[in-house]
């Protein structure tokens, strides 16, 4: 079993053996920090979605999102898959099995960049609903943006809630340690009901920039496609990029900070 307790705050006897006090007290110790992981749990579960069953749609995503990283299906496949079980729900239906008005009313909106709350799913018995996908909210004010950026192993997945998005794609066609070279794939403004994904296949960079007042995005991404390593973000510069013709630029790839210093809010 875990030790919980510290070392420096074990109790020994003279013959350095535990006592029945040190004993009871670690195995108290051990049931409040379970009882308090098990109450947190069930508290996050609580502020986020599903009350008590499933929808079809989660579980056709998760169906997808096993397949992917099994490698029944390919990243476009998942791709088609997503897109077209959340292009088929019902918007309002959708809102109401996220329980959205709470998520909203607890919402952030920082002035620079996203921000970004994990969703929890419940079964029927309360407990939570394993995923092989990570689902989160995302947020935006009018300006803040989901900076450019691409992944490496990974597939997501946005759909535009409620407000408007400019929305931004790009396949990224190679990549150096100091540039990327990038063609523009899609740039459309994204309403309620807007769904778009990236992969390593398919539009791998993406970019949200809020134009109303407030934005609400869904996502899901699902994180080691296939063994071995990915990054979460690897962002990219296209404002700064050089035209190379065919349609294709050569942009700088930047850091976290510079890249939220020049696109996180305009």
């Amino acid at each position: 079993m875990l030790n919980l307790m510290p070392a420096e705050e074990k109790v020994h006897s003279s013959a350095d053996e535990p006592t029945r006090r040190s004993v009871c007290a670690a195995s108290l110790h051990a049931v409040l920090m379970a009882c308090l992981f098990q109450q947190s749990a069930r508290a996050d579960a609580l502020e986020g979605t599903l009350k008590w069953s499933l929808r079809p749609w989660l579980s056709r995503l998760d169906e997808a999102s096993v397949a992917l990283s099994s490698g029944t299906i390919k990243s476009r496949d998942w791709q088609r898959e997503v897109e077209d079980t959340l292009g088929k729900v019902e918007l309002n239906d959708f809102l109401r099995s996220l329980d959205f008005e709470r998520l909203a009313a607890a919402a952030r909106f920082p002035s620079e960049g996203e921000g970004m709350q994990r969703l929890y799913f419940l079964e029927e018995g309360g407990r939570l609903q394993p995923l092989r996908f990570r689902p989160f909210l995302f947020t935006l004010k009018k300006g803040a943006a989901v900076v450019p950026h691409g992944h490496h192993n990974m597939a997501t997945m946005h759909m535009v809630l409620d407000g408007r998005a400019r929305v931004r794609h790009f396949d990224r066609i190679e990549t150096t340690s100091t540039h990327m070279m990038i063609r523009t794939a899609a740039d459309v403004v994204g309403s309620p009901g807007e769904v778009t994904s990236i992969s390593d296949e398919h539009q791998n960079i993406h970019w949200f920039e809020a134009l109303s007042d407030r934005v609400f995005m869904f996502n899901i991404g699902v994180y080691q496609v296939r063994p071995g390593p990915f990054g979460e973000r690897d962002y990219v510069d296209p404002l700064g990029g050089t035209s190379v013709g065919g349609g294709m630029m050569r942009a700088a790839r930047l850091d976290r900070a510079a890249a939220y210093a020049k696109y996180g809010h305009v």
